[in-house]
């Protein structure tokens, strides 16, 4: 998916959520194309365009059946004020 495409369905999925982590929005970008985005990409585009804002993080532990645990941390963002 072409990058100026991309940042459009990004700020439209924010418009929808307000606040969502990136796999959040690239779920909410997949479910729309056949062809989506990955989370790398996603990430690096809210990273880098200032119409976007960095909220926080979510942290979440998944136990495992066979005593272990996977830690997932995620980036929580939103469209900025100027946006």
């Amino acid at each position: 998916m072409a990058r100026k495409a991309l940042v459009r369905w990004i700020e439209r999925a924010l418009e929808d959520m307000e606040e969502a982590t990136t796999q959040e929005i690239t779920s909410w970008v997949d479910e729309r194309f056949r062809w989506g985005a990955t989370i790398n990409q996603v990430g690096n585009l809210c990273a880098r365009y200032s119409q976007f804002e960095k909220v926080g993080f979510v942290n979440e532990t998944v136990k495992a059946p066979d005593r272990f645990s996977i830690r997932m941390r995620g980036a929580v963002w939103r469209l900025a004020d100027g946006s």
